[in-house]
């Protein structure tokens, strides 16, 4: 079983997954001004990711969407997070969804984690490599962290 962790924005899937010797992440993106265009850019793109690398057996943890003071913003990540649960169920692969604190809380120590430290942290786990990654790369990782740690127990 591979577990796989994503973040997702308006504009942005990250999609950290966890090899037996280390890890690998993709980000697709979309870049038009338009909700509507980026959202139909998103979905192809991660239907033909899920259809070609991941399987039944494994695990996608998708992190909750987060309590925004924007409607507007708080609707569009409701969407998109929706939209990668439904591909996963066509695809019949599990996907469970973590909350922020959760993950941050187990894979940190520290449930309040800024950005700052989720890389401090993320670095002692996966190594200087993550130093070269985007935030959401590095949340995706952490996110499928939290995974690993509760299939394997540890959590």
């Amino acid at each position: 079983m591979t577990v796989y962790g994503l973040d997702v924005s308006t504009s942005k899937i990250a999609i950290g997954k966890i090899l037996p010797d280390g890890f690998d992440v993709v980000e697709l993106t979309a870049k038009s001004r338009s909700w509507e265009s980026r959202f139909q850019q998103l979905y192809p793109k991660f239907f033909e990711y899920v259809s070609e690398n991941i399987v039944a057996d494994d695990l996608v943890v998708i992190e909750d969407v987060p309590l925004v003071q924007n409607r507007g913003a708080l609707i569009k990540l409701t969407h998109i997070t929706a939209m990668c649960k439904v591909v996963c169920i066509h695809h019949e692969i599990d996907c469970v969804p973590v909350n922020v604190k959760t993950w941050k809380r187990s894979v940190l120590g520290d449930g309040n984690a800024d950005k700052d430290k989720i890389r401090v942290m993320a670095k002692q786990i996966f190594g200087d490599e993550i130093l070269k990654l985007s935030q959401d790369a590095v949340d995706a990782l952490c996110i499928a962290k939290w995974g690993d740690l509760r299939i394997r127990g540890d959590d």
